[in-house]
């Protein structure tokens, strides 16, 4: 899953914050799901638990980078 192309990484920020991602075309839809980071459920697909832990660890590593650049300037 650290493969992730930037419209698929888009893609899983968008559904982590809560948004839609109805305008995402099938191929991304399906390419997420095919590498688990995508699941079904009742209410439609919804990120897995290991494309949620790869968020919030890029999330954190991206925050703590842009922290270092600022402290160093």
């Amino acid at each position: 899953m650290s493969d992730l192309s930037k419209e698929e990484w888009e893609t899983l920020k968008r559904l982590f914050v809560g948004q839609s991602i109805q305008r995402t075309d099938s191929q991304t839809i399906q390419r997420l799901t095919e590498i688990g980071a995508l699941q079904k459920s009742k209410k439609g697909l919804e990120l897995s638990s290991a494309a949620y832990c790869l968020l919030i660890e890029r999330t954190a590593r991206i925050s703590r980078a842009r922290n270092c650049e600022s402290k160093a300037h």
